[in-house]
């Protein structure tokens, strides 16, 4: 029977096969410029990683949404069939971008009884009619005066149209879904499984950079409260290149990651100053949302900020977001403590970890965990 639902909260879920018995899966993050794949062993509070791969979507797969979903579809069941993954089930994410996530304050409505609660009030509540939408909502937390019994609940929708696309990317492949994550919670789910909960006197900024988008997690009080999303990501600096240099896609990409295409003639400075250039522009955004949060919360100043995505596996990210934004930052890497299987270069886990951010998240869910 399927069962469309979200679970949302630290983990947020959206079970599309309802399944009894719990198990492993394997985390698929579908980008716009790659999918990501990753299957973990849950051993008590650590990990172990069994496999990963990464593979280059065809250029022009996505564009303001899905294009190509054959295409998708084709690499994804490669990389799949690879890994030899064979019938375990996955996970995937849909982007935070397609989805709206509220902070409500609700008085007197016991946890169990959030959710019907929600669906009673739907037009008070949701953005669309209750046809139209999955959500769920959760419990963040409840205030310390039982008079009012006021709770702070995190409530997430998404349009069905949406989540078919993505859903029919898997499934045309054959792969069986059982569950449906959110970016922004998989990144945090990701940060919280490698560095823990969350200082709650620290105000801390998740900056996660994509092929065509910046997810923005902020975290107050211990929970994830703020989530934004930047559209622009590595495509730009690809489109740079190529518009500054007279760079084909195949060659900008190459140069992005470090690598020297043959018969191609270029000063590094040159590309240094394009990369610097969006850099400056990703920033000027970013400084945009977080002093809106900062001004809107009134907090006083943001502690601590964590990169991940592939630009953050290049030395130099966390430098210029410490200069531009005035604050630590540090890689956020999920692998550097996770256990290896033998076969795994461990060279190659540390310089991929920080793109593997959400992917890892993702792969943390697991097949039948109960609703709230």
């Amino acid at each position: 029977m399927v069962d469309a639902t979200i679970k949302t909260g630290m983990g947020l879920e959206m079970s599309i096969l309802s399944l009894r018995r719990q198990s492993d899966v394997v985390g698929i993050d579908i980008g716009c410029g790659s999918i990501k794949a990753m299957y973990l062993k849950r051993a008590g509070k650590t990990y172990a990683l069994e496999k990963m791969g990464v593979a280059d979507l065809p250029p022009g797969s996505f564009h303001n949404g899905i294009l190509d979903i054959n295409a998708v579809s084709k690499t994804l069941r490669n990389l799949w069939d690879n890994l030899e993954f064979k019938k375990t089930p996955a996970a995937f994410a849909v982007p935070g971008r397609e989805v709206i996530v509220d902070i409500i304050q609700l008085e007197g409505v016991e946890k169990d009884a959030v959710y019907d609660y929600i669906v009673s009030h739907a037009g008070e509540y949701l953005h669309y009619p209750l046809e139209e939408i999955f959500f769920d909502c959760d419990m963040l937390s409840t205030t310390t005066d039982k008079e009012s019994g006021t709770s702070s609940i995190i409530l997430a929708c998404v349009k069905k149209a949406i989540l078919t696309d993505f859903r029919e990317i898997v499934e045309r492949t054959g792969i069986k879904v059982s569950i449906v994550d959110i970016d922004y919670f998989a990144l945090y789910n990701a940060f919280e499984a490698a560095y823990g909960p969350p200082d709650p006197e620290q105000t801390i900024v998740l900056l996660d950079f994509g092929h065509s988008k910046i997810n923005i997690v902020i975290i107050h009080d211990g929970m994830p409260v703020f989530f934004r999303t930047v559209s622009s990501g590595v495509e730009e600096i690809i489109f740079q290149l190529g518009d500054n240099l007279g760079l084909d896609h195949y060659s900008a990409t190459s140069i992005i990651r470090g690598e020297k295409p043959d018969n191609i003639n270029i000063d590094e400075h040159d590309v240094a100053d394009i990369v610097k250039f969006v850099f400056s522009q990703w920033l000027s955004e970013i400084k945009h949302n977080v002093e809106y949060f900062v001004n809107m919360q009134g907090v006083d100043s943001i502690d601590l900020i964590y990169a991940s995505g592939g630009p953050a596996c290049a030395s130099g990210l966390d430098e210029m977001i410490e200069e531009e934004m005035s604050v630590p930052c540090r890689i956020l890497n999920p692998l550097e403590k996770v256990r290896l299987k033998k076969a795994i270069d461990p060279d190659y886990v540390q310089a991929v970890g920080p793109q593997m951010a959400v992917c890892f998240g993702i792969a943390m869910r697991r097949t039948g965990d109960k609703k709230l």
